[in-house]
């Protein structure tokens, strides 16, 4: 697998991710439904995204053939179709303007064009996870202020948050640098595999901390 296609494969999981985060914000989940439904709800439309990033690449049609596999995954919710097609539409801003953000991030810190962090494999990769970061740390924050059962969480839930996140990029950005002077195909999916585990990781303990202050 080249650095192109797992960095598909990784961005669809996240898109796919941050549409169910905003659908758990906007919607209301059918109480005949087991979470291990939405699991694989989550698993079909991530599946969904990376054949449409196969198959039409960076075409307007492929956004249009996302947004409408993600309506298909919003029927897992209850909720009004405006609201539904509210969600959609806003994750997919959210997602294009993180991974403009992302790249224009990178290209000035790095001193680079932003036609070189995109297309180049090591600055890629770097620049899709910046950009996914962003996306899901909005789509969560979306989330998490939109319900009501959630005003529990105080300042440390914030702190906790925002200490995670930036310990990532810093990590993210280190390892990716170290990557100009050993720049091997081998490394770089060790270091993009450790880093998704890592994303993961924080993921998990933060909605491990929220549960516990529920």
């Amino acid at each position: 697998m080249s650095v192109y296609e797992l960095s598909n494969v990784i961005s669809a999981f996240a898109n796919a991710l941050a549409f169910f985060l905003i659908f758990e914000a906007f919607l209301v989940r059918r109480k005949s439904f087991t979470t291990v439904v939405y699991i694989v709800g989550w698993l079909c439309l991530a599946g969904a995204i990376i054949v449409c990033n196969h198959f039409l690449r960076y075409s307007f049609a492929n956004i249009l053939v996302m947004m409408g596999t993600a309506l298909v995954a919003a029927m897992l919710y209850a909720g009004a179709f405006w609201r539904k097609a509210f969600a959609i539409i806003c994750v997919v801003l959210v997602s294009l303007l993180s991974e403009g953000i992302a790249a224009n991030i990178l290209a000035f810190i790095l001193q680079f064009p932003v036609e070189e962090v995109v297309f180049m494999p090591t600055y890629r990769m770097l620049g899709m996870l910046f950009s996914v970061l962003i996306e899901l740390t909005v789509c969560n924050v979306i989330r998490v202020r939109s319900q009501q059962k959630n005003d529990h969480l105080s300042w440390e839930y914030w702190l906790l948050f925002l200490l995670l996140f930036f310990s990532f990029i810093v990590i993210a950005f280190v390892m990716f640098y170290l990557l100009l002077f050993v720049d091997t195909v081998m490394y770089s999916k060790e270091v993009v595999l450790s880093l998704v585990c890592l994303l993961l990781s924080i993921g998990v303990s933060l909605y491990l901390y929220e549960r516990q202050t529920a």
